[in-house]
């Protein structure tokens, strides 16, 4: 899974070795692609029709997201939606947890925006489920 852990640690270790960092794909590109194929929609102006594939693509992101902040808790299907372990190792001492927190509140503030722009009930409903699910997630108590 492209939020594994232990690749997520790599891409840090590949840009500490790195003699420049244009060398390597670093973790803040990893973030950055990953905003814009996933929550494209959000980025603009226009309104919003977010498709029942993409919603459950988002959704899937915003989950696994919350696994690598929080390994300890039970997924929404009840399994690791990344295909982790899951257990109780987590990205506690890296910079992994405040890249992943970083971007949780880069989704919050898009949807924030977004919300008002939905062009249809569904995408509305999907929009604030997510806004209430990632600030769920960002008002956990972080492990120690």
């Amino acid at each position: 899974m492209l939020l594994d852990e232990d690749r997520l640690e790599r891409l840090i270790e590949y840009e500490s070795l790195a003699e420049s960092p244009t060398e390597v794909y670093t973790l803040a590109d990893i973030m950055e692609d990953l905003r814009a194929g996933v929550w494209n929609e959000l980025q603009g102006s226009g309104t919003i029709d977010i498709d029942v594939y993409r919603r459950n693509l988002q959704r899937g992101f915003v989950d696994i997201v919350d696994q690598r902040l929080h390994p300890s808790r039970e997924p929404s299907g009840g399994q690791d939606p990344g295909g982790g372990q899951g257990g109780e190792a987590g990205p506690v001492l890296t910079d992994v947890r405040p890249v992943l927190r970083g971007e949780l509140r880069w989704i919050r503030d898009a949807l924030d925006d977004a919300i008002p722009r939905a062009a249809n009930p569904m995408t509305r409903l999907h929009l604030e489920d997510l806004r209430e699910e990632v600030q769920r997630i960002l008002d956990a108590e972080p492990r120690r």
